[in-house]
């Protein structure tokens, strides 16, 4: 690859703790970012976040309150979803929650299932929802990819991942973080509507914004 480029630039999503091989790819690239801060600090490489998918904010659809989410099954997961969608029961909140597992399973609240959603679908769906789950992977930091797509589509979303408050889009409004041993979503978040975030806030986490820091267009 070096042969045919005059810069080599590699961008990491996910953590060396997770993935120890990184750190021996770092002398092959000229330049190399990632989405995690303690790796920028400790591995001395470039730190930039994820991106937003949509240039522009999407326009929700017209409906009920819905919260959507599907993801593969790890540690805790089923649990911290299945407390969620207690929450939503009990506020009578529309939800669907689809847990790929290599078994089927029966559950009251989550949709278990041992087949991939095809993205189309997925896609269809998210854009009916008004609310999206994060839920932070062991040993990981850095903010997921749907916390930023939660923004382009203008739905608040759950995380677990407290490191979101350091952020200058946080709005408590939008986003509220939990604690998976102790799951708490205020009434009032459930029931206001979306704050938008600044334009040029928003514009700064784009795909548009991501592509020209990393190629350095000015």
């Amino acid at each position: 690859l070096k042969t045919k480029t005059k810069r080599l630039i590699a961008s990491f999503y996910d953590a060396s703790a997770n993935y120890p091989r990184i750190p021996m790819m770092i002398p092959f690239f000229d330049e190399v970012y990632t989405f995690e801060k303690k790796d920028a600090e400790d591995l001395k490489i470039k730190y930039l976040p994820n991106f937003n998918p949509y240039n522009s904010p999407v326009d929700p659809e017209d409906g009920k309150p819905f919260l959507f989410h599907v993801s593969s099954d790890r540690k805790n997961r089923l649990k911290i979803l299945s407390e969620i969608a207690a929450i939503f029961e009990s506020q009578h909140i529309d939800y669907e929650i689809i847990l790929i597992k290599k078994t089927k399973e029966n559950h009251p609240y989550i949709q278990i299932s041992d087949r991939l959603l095809p993205l189309d679908e997925v896609h269809r769906r998210l854009k009916k929802a008004s609310f999206q789950i994060d839920i932070q992977r062991e040993r990981q930091q850095g903010l997921s990819f749907r916390i930023f797509e939660a923004m382009g589509l203008q739905q608040k979303i759950i995380t677990t991942n407290a490191k979101v408050l350091d952020c200058d889009f946080y709005d408590e409004n939008n986003i509220c973080i939990i604690d998976e041993n102790n799951i708490e979503i205020p009434k009032e978040f459930l029931n206001t509507p979306y704050r938008t975030v600044p334009k040029e806030i928003y514009q700064s986490y784009t795909i548009e914004n991501w592509v020209k820091t990393i190629l350095n267009f000015q």
